[in-house]
C-alpha cells in the first residue's frame, strides 16, 4: 500500500568501530532535527561508551535520553520502546507525546543485540533449545546461549526496527558497531 510506504520515517544506519564518533553524530542528528522542528529526539542507548560526547545536549533537552541494561523485562521493555512506549514522570512506559519529538535514535544496535543474548542466557530462557551448561555463582545465573537464541535475537531486533520505522516521526538514526568475518564460502574479508 502506497500510503503506507509514505508514514514510514526515513532511517539511516551508521557504523564503524569504537571511536569513529558515532555518539558524536547522534548529537549532530539532534541538533539538526531540533533546529528544524523545534522538537527534540529520543535516544535509546545500550552502548557501553558513555553520553560524553552528547550530555549538553541531554542536559538541554534536545535530546531525552534512556539507556537500557540488564532487567528481568529487557526485551518487553526494547519492543515499548520502540514502539514510542516512554517513561513518564513516575517512570511508567506510556505511549503518549510522541507528537512532541522529531525523531528517534538507536545507540547500539550491535550492543542491544549482545545484551540481548546475555539477557536470555543469564535468564535460562528456553527458545526451542535449553540454555546451555546453567550454573548460578553468587546468586548470578551464567550460562551459554543454544543456537535458537541466534535465529531468534536478530528476528526481534529486526521488529524493533521495524517498528521504529513506523512512528510518527520524521527521521530514524541508528548506529552499530562494524564487524570483520571471512565468508565460508568465498573466504573472503566481509
Amino acid at each position: 500500500n502506497r500510503r503506507m510506504l509514505e508514514k514510514r520515517a526515513a532511517t539511516t544506519l551508521t557504523y564503524g568501530a569504537t571511536g569513529t564518533y558515532k555518539t558524536h553524530n547522534v548529537g549532530l542528528f539532534a541538533k539538526y532535527m531540533y533546529e528544524r522542528t523545534g522538537k527534540p529526539i529520543r535516544l535509546i542507548s545500550a552502548d557501553a561508551g558513555g553520553w560524553e560526547p552528547i550530555q549538553e545536549l541531554i542536559e538541554e533537552g534536545i535530546i531525552k535520553a534512556i539507556h537500557v541494561g540488564e532487567t528481568p523485562d529487557l526485551l518487553g521493555i526494547l519492543v515499548q520502546l520502540c514502539r514510542g512506549y516512554w517513561p513518564n514522570e513516575a517512570s511508567k512506559l506510556v505511549r503518549d507525546g510522541l507528537d512532541e519529538v522529531s525523531g528517534y535514535a538507536v545507540e547500539g544496535v550491535t550492543s542491544i543485540a549482545q545484551l540481548l543474548m546475555s539477557h536470555l542466557a543469564q535468564k535460562g530462557q528456553k527458545i526451542n533449545e535449553d540454555v546451555v551448561g546453567m550454573f548460578s555463582e553468587a546468586g548470578v545465573q551464567f550460562g551459554a546461549n543454544p543456537r535458537s537464541h541466534y535465529g531468534f535475537v536478530p528476528q526481534q531486533i529486526y521488529g524493533m526496527l521495524t517498528d521504529l520505522g513506523t512512528l510518527p516521526v520524521q527521521r530514524v538514526l541508528l548506529t552499530a558497531h562494524e564487524g570483520k568475518g571471512q565468508d565460508d564460502f568465498s573466504r573472503q574479508l566481509v
